[in-house]
């Protein structure tokens, strides 16, 4: 059962709340800070060591099957493209379920738990002989002479290619999200602070990428496929232990439905009421009295200003009688949104390319 969530002060008196399970050390019934820059070790290390550990593997994931497990270089290809595609796809699911249902501490921590799973099980088959074939020579190979990976084989390698499938769908999504919470964005240095926080943030992850892409695929292929396998899984569980140690100073913001949710009742509602007629433009008094505009909460600080872009949408905001609770919130989120969220959706560039397209179209 999820815990209930208290409130942490932000630095302008705005309010943030924050996750207040058991273990996730979060200060019940608390105000705190956000602390800035003394939580970017902890988050730009999970991010950076499991970089090293996915691209450690899928860069140099074809050799090993090939040599080490004796699949053909066809299958091999099949494999690491599959592991590929779906390493990249996961994120997208990852995402939704820290939006809509874990929030994105909880989503690291078992997406870590994830990845370390997964290169622990690729070390263990690159260390034990009974999880791998044995050794066969290139004549062999050539001649299709050695022994296949039998089923249990098979399924360690197929397990472990899956659970850091899923570390890093859940890693990938939120550990930039997770630092940018820890900002207060109504404080100038804190600002400039984030700034700085994304120079670090890629210029980490760069790096990850350099070392997993040369040192480690030097040492899995001169030195030891175990050493190779065990070095990105010693950083793995490394990260594991900063992320933890970091857990009473992180500011968490607990989940708020997905982004998809929210793009689908804007247009839903919008829909509905396509026949209603909107107010001028230039006419502010009577949109601030028909549009629906209900304070802003959990850890939004700037409400966007309502636009004339795309103003079709704006009819999802039209309040009719009985659209509004006695608290002031809406009584079907699918029938009323409001024109933060509206201008949130305006404001994606995925969704302006596709709606500029469909303009042009039709």
């Amino acid at each position: 059962m999820a815990a209930p969530a208290a409130e942490v002060e932000m630095g302008g008196g705005e309010a943030l709340l924050e996750e207040g399970a058991g273990g996730s050390g979060a200060r019940r019934g608390g105000r705190r800070k956000p602390l800035g820059w003394k939580c970017m070790p902890f988050i730009i290390a999970t991010e950076t060591f499991e970089k090293v550990g996915s691209v450690g593997v899928a860069a140099n994931l074809t050799v090993y099957l090939v040599n080490r497990y004796n699949i053909g270089r066809l299958a091999a290809a099949n494999i690491t493209n599959i592991f590929y595609g779906t390493l990249n796809f996961a994120p997208l699911l990852g995402a939704f379920i820290s939006d809509a249902y874990l929030g994105r501490f909880r989503t690291l921590a078992y997406g870590s738990f994830f990845s370390l799973l997964g290169m622990l099980g690729l070390t263990l088959s690159a260390s034990v002989p009974a999880l791998k074939p044995p050794d066969c020579s290139q004549t062999a190979q050539l001649g299709g002479h050695c022994n296949s990976p039998s089923t249990l084989q098979l399924s360690v390698l197929y397990i472990s290619l899956a659970f850091l499938t899923i570390g890093g769908g859940a890693i990938r999504p939120c550990s930039l999200p997770f630092g940018v919470d820890q900002f207060d964005m109504t404080d100038e240095k804190s600002r400039k602070g984030l700034n700085s926080y994304y120079n670090w943030y890629y210029g980490t992850t760069t790096a990850a990428l350099v070392f997993s892409m040369t040192i480690l695929i030097y040492i899995q292929n001169s030195i030891s496929w175990p050493i190779g396998f065990g070095i990105p899984t010693f950083f793995m569980l490394f990260s594991i232990i900063i992320l933890f140690m970091g857990t009473r100073r992180y500011v968490h913001v607990p989940p708020e439905g997905s982004i998809f949710t929210g793009i689908a009742q804007v247009l839903v509602a919008s829909f509905k009421k396509r026949r209603l007629k909107l107010p001028h433009p230039d006419n502010i008094n009577q949109q601030e009295l028909l549009l629906f505009s209900p304070p802003i909460g959990g850890h939004r600080i700037f409400r966007l200003p309502l636009t004339s872009q795309f103003r079709c949408l704006n009819k999802g905001a039209i309040v009719r009688d009985g659209d509004i609770n006695d608290d002031g919130s809406a009584r079907n989120s699918w029938e009323l949104c409001s024109i933060q969220q509206i201008e949130e959706l305006e404001d994606s560039p995925e969704w302006k390319v596709e709606l500029h397209f469909f303009r042009d179209r039709v």
